[in-house]
């Protein structure tokens, strides 16, 4: 799971989030917290750890998406 938070972080500066190492702590502890089972709950974690203003939410919400992709139904 600190690997994929790790190049999560990193695709999130590249997006020009910025993320200090205490931060990435945060949201490490608050992945461990909510679990990694509910997609929703991973994501409103994250963002409360790693998201500081509202101009940065998109950038956050795309790589999201592009990084935690839901299994394939079937």
């Amino acid at each position: 799971m600190l690997d994929a938070l790790a190049r999560f972080v990193a695709l999130l500066r590249q997006e020009g989030v910025r993320a200090s190492p205490g931060e990435v702590l945060d949201a490490a502890r608050a992945l461990e917290a909510v679990g990694i089972e509910d997609r929703a709950r991973v994501r409103t974690a994250l963002a409360s750890a790693l998201v500081k203003t509202h101009a940065q939410r998109p950038a956050f919400e795309r790589t999201f998406e592009a990084f935690f992709v839901p299994p394939a139904h079937g």
